[in-house]
C-alpha cells in the first residue's frame, strides 16, 4: 500500500472551506536561483511568491503581515494601553499623543493595497537542494548561478549537490522526485523524527497526511526505533511510511547525471497504530 491510495487521514485546516480552489503544484515560468553552501536563493520578490504559491516550494522569509488599524480594536483598550505606559517610555507620550491625533485626524487607510503600500517589504525564498534540483530537472523552470554569478549547468548543479550533502544525496533526492511527481507537497520532516512530510495541495490547506522515513540497502531498524516513531506519527494523525531504495551494483550505476534516480527501485511499506477504539464494527 503506497501513497497514492486514498485511504488515509485528510485533515482540512480550520477556516480552509471544503470547495477551496485547489492550487497548482507546478510552477510555471522562468525562475532564478544563487547556490549559497547548502541552499539556494531566489532574491526575485515575485518569484519567491510566486514559487511558493504555485507548489509551496522552500521558505518565504522578509513577507511581513499587513498591519491590523487600531481602529478595529475597542477604543477602551488602545486608550487603556496608551495609559499603562512604562517609566521608560514616558519622554515619548507627547509624541504618541500627537501622532495619535493626526491619525484619528486623517483616519486608517480603507483599502488592503493602501496597508501594503505602507509597510513595504523584499521577500526572498530559501530553497533546500532537493526542491532546486526538482524544479531545475524535473520542471526545467529555474536556472542555478553560483556565487559569482555563473549559470551551473544541470551536471554541475547536481555535481556540487553532492559534493556539499554526500551521496546521501542521491536517495534523498530520489525520495523527493519520487513523492513530488505524484502530487503530493514534500516538506522537512525533522520536527517529527522523518525525513519528510507529504502534504495535500500544501501546508496552508491540510495538515500533512504521511511522514517518510528513508531506508536503503542493508539498513536496519531497531523495533524500539520503529515503534516510537509509528507512535509519533499515530499522536499527531499522520501515518508512517518506510521509504525502502534499493541501488543498483556499481557497475551498472552512473551517479553523474540526476537521469540516475530514474534506475533506482521504491518501494513502500504504511504502518499505523491499531486502536480497538477505531476499529470496533
Amino acid at each position: 500500500m503506497s501513497a497514492d491510495d486514498r485511504s488515509f487521514v485528510l485533515e482540512r485546516k480550520r477556516g480552509v472551506p471544503e470547495d477551496y480552489e485547489r492550487p497548482l503544484l507546478y510552477p510555471i515560468g522562468d525562475f532564478e536561483g544563487i547556490l549559497m553552501g547548502d541552499i539556494v536563493r531566489v532574491y526575485d520578490p515575485h518569484a519567491a511568491i510566486e514559487l511558493d504559491r504555485m507548489g509551496c516550494y522552500g521558505t518565504v522569509s522578509g513577507l511581513r503581515r499587513v498591519a491590523v488599524s487600531r481602529i478595529c480594536f475597542p477604543e477602551s483598550r488602545w486608550r487603556t494601553a496608551e495609559v499603562e505606559l512604562n517609566p521608560d517610555t514616558q519622554a515619548t507620550t507627547s509624541s504618541s499623543a500627537t501622532n495619535s491625533k493626526e491619525f484619528e485626524r486623517d483616519g486608517p487607510p480603507t483599502d488592503r493595497q493602501s496597508w501594503i503600500d505602507q509597510f513595504p517589504s523584499s521577500p526572498t525564498l530559501t530553497l533546500s537542494l532537493e526542491e532546486a534540483l526538482f524544479l531545475k530537472f524535473a520542471l526545467t523552470v529555474l536556472t542555478v548561478k553560483d556565487a559569482q554569478g555563473n549559470q551551473m549547468s544541470l551536471e554541475e548543479f547536481w555535481t556540487e549537490c553532492r559534493k556539499r550533502i554526500g551521496e546521501s544525496f542521491v536517495i534523498r533526492y530520489a525520495a523527493y522526485h519520487y513523492y513530488r511527481s505524484r502530487g503530493w507537497v514534500v516538506r522537512s520532516g525533522l520536527s517529527f523524527g522523518v525525513d519528510y512530510l507529504l502534504y495535500k495541495d500544501g501546508p496552508e490547506y491540510h495538515h500533512s497526511s504521511f511522514g517518510v522515513r528513508i531506508l536503503t540497502d542493508g539498513d536496519q531498524i531497531k523495533s524500539s526505533h520503529f515503534g516510537a516513531l509509528n507512535r509519533v506519527m499515530s499522536t499527531v494523525k499522520k501515518e508512517l511510511i518506510h521509504c525502502s531504495i534499493s541501488v543498483p551494483v556499481a557497475s551498472d550505476f552512473d551517479v553523474s547525471t540526476p537521469n540516475c534516480v530514474r534506475s533506482l527501485h521504491i518501494k513502500e511499506l504504511r504502518t499505523r497504530t491499531w486502536m480497538s477504539e477505531r476499529n470496533r464494527d
